[in-house]
């Protein structure tokens, strides 16, 4: 089996997942008095699903996803870039080594970028759960 359709049906059964993990999430169910009621379709205000909520996790997860999947390409992208330019440089046209290390050197600075707009993105998810955890515990 070719490893693009083995790694493709692997992205999607960890999406798959995800999804379901956000989707059957229960916010707070720890707190409003036990057990659920006994109906069939009846919830608590405690285990109903805030769809507002799991959207935003969804998305913002989501960009947080493709922010890594892109720093990884740009990564193996200067990797590629640079030892293409250094084998170029010392062994055939100096000019096509230096202009394939010049976008290496591209790569690094975009990688670079998006490394520090990840960390941004991940510090204000961390403060965000921070304030939501400190606005449940004053309710």
């Amino acid at each position: 089996m070719p490893w693009a359709l083995v790694l493709r049906l692997l992205a999607r059964l960890a999406a798959s997942l995800f999804v379901w993990r956000l989707a059957t999430a229960r916010r707070g169910s720890h707190g409003a008095g036990g057990a659920a009621s006994s109906g069939p379709g009846a919830a608590t205000a405690s285990t109903r699903l805030d769809t507002h909520a799991v959207t935003q996790r969804l998305l913002e997860t989501t960009s947080l996803g493709w922010r890594i999947i892109v720093a990884g390409v740009f990564i193996a992208i200067a990797a590629l870039l640079l030892t293409a330019g250094v084998t170029l440089t010392v062994l055939s046209p100096l000019w096509l080594g230096i202009v394939l290390l010049v976008l290496a050197a591209a790569a690094v600075v975009i990688a670079t970028g998006e490394l520090r707009v990840l960390a941004a993105m991940a510090a204000q998810r961390r403060r965000r759960a921070h304030d939501t955890a400190l606005r449940r515990e004053i309710n």
